[in-house]
């Protein structure tokens, strides 16, 4: 009797660690349950630079749509994700090659297979840390440099307790990512998809495909038919994207081939998800509109700079609040270069 009374508290306790190890709430990452095996994953990292995930769990394994900005980041969700199912990841899906998606590939062991489009394949290949986006974020003059020196001397004068606890937070988390970030090692595809790649799964089936040039030259969407759920990066998002490696005259007729998909949630890189195609309607406008008032400027010998104060797209503002008042500087530039024929950022 003592024997099975032992055996039986034996079984308990291990019944109860397993199931405390998957009862455990993620970190870094928010989830949200979006279908049967699907979720939303959000950053929840003060100071650092991230983007969204979709987690989907497959029979045996999992896949993410992106991995995060640099290893640390990647660690953080495959951790967070366990929260979620004991399988492991198998596939990581890079939207495109910015390093706030496919940075984290470097986190990801040799069993995790790296999906990427012809295009971020190539890019990754080189170094796109010397490119001019990562360098518009994270070089000496960079949005994040400096939003670290202003945030530390607003700490200096800061009294209040709580803003200033969060203040450090996210200047901790700031200088956290800019050391990792300094060591970091680009990591290309292992699986590199022209058009289409399916995944089976019981549960309805994995396609990540390439639709066309938009936010870079190799957008890749993860589609879920099943579900009616489609994961865009930056190419669609909740809010304006930003354009500084973009094709701007390619990426509505993408947008095309993305409503062309019997679809109802859209999980972009950045912000909120949202339903149907009433935003990309918009966001086509909004590009199509941006295209033209910009060749218009050039045409008129308008500087890029120039240019970007002047042009009133505020026409969108009740889908985009941040098309109030101007245009971005970097996608000006960009369009620019690709009126005078630059291809390739």
């Amino acid at each position: 009797m003592k024997m099975f009374a032992r055996s039986a508290a034996i079984a308990v306790m291990a019944a109860w660690s397993v199931s405390s190890a998957f009862a455990a709430e993620p970190t870094s990452y928010q989830f949200e349950k979006v279908a049967d095996g699907v979720y939303f994953g959000k950053p929840n990292m003060p100071g650092r630079m991230d983007c969204n995930v979709m987690v989907v769990v497959g029979d045996k394994d999992v896949l993410l749509m992106d991995g995060g900005t640099e290893k640390d980041s990647a660690q953080k969700l495959l951790a967070d994700v366990k929260t979620l199912t004991d399988k492991p990841v198998r596939y990581v899906v890079n939207s495109h090659f910015h390093f706030d998606h496919a940075g984290g590939n470097e986190g990801f062991g040799a069993d995790v297979k790296i999906i990427t489009s012809e295009y971020s394949a190539k890019r990754l290949s080189g170094n796109p840390y010397a490119g001019i986006t990562f360098q518009r974020f994270f070089g000496a003059s960079g949005t994040q440099p400096q939003a670290l020196a202003t945030m530390k001397a607003d700490l200096a004068k800061e009294t209040d307790a709580a803003k200033k606890a969060d203040m450090q937070a996210r200047i901790k988390g700031i200088e956290e990512q800019m050391a990792v970030l300094k060591t970091a090692k680009a990591r290309t595809g292992d699986i590199v998809v022209k058009d289409k790649y399916i995944i089976p799964r019981a549960a309805g089936e994995i396609q990540v495909l390439y639709m066309g040039r938009a936010h870079t030259g190799g957008d890749l969407t993860v589609y879920l038919p099943k579900e009616g759920i489609v994961a865009t990066g930056d190419y669609m998002q909740n809010g304006l994207a930003y354009m500084g490696d973009s094709y701007l005259e390619e990426w509505p007729k993408t947008l095309e081939a993305l409503k062309g998909l019997k679809f109802d949630l859209v999980i972009g890189g950045h912000g909120p998800s949202f339903h149907g195609t009433t935003k990309i309607v918009a966001y086509q406008g909004y590009l199509r509109e941006f295209a033209k008032q910009a060749a218009a400027m050039k045409k008129q010998g308008v500087s890029a700079d120039d240019a970007s104060k002047r042009m009133d797209l505020s026409a969108f503002k009740g889908e985009f609040p941040q098309a109030a008042t101007g245009a971005p500087l970097p996608g000006v530039i960009r369009y620019y270069e690709i009126l005078d024929g630059k291809d390739t950022p």
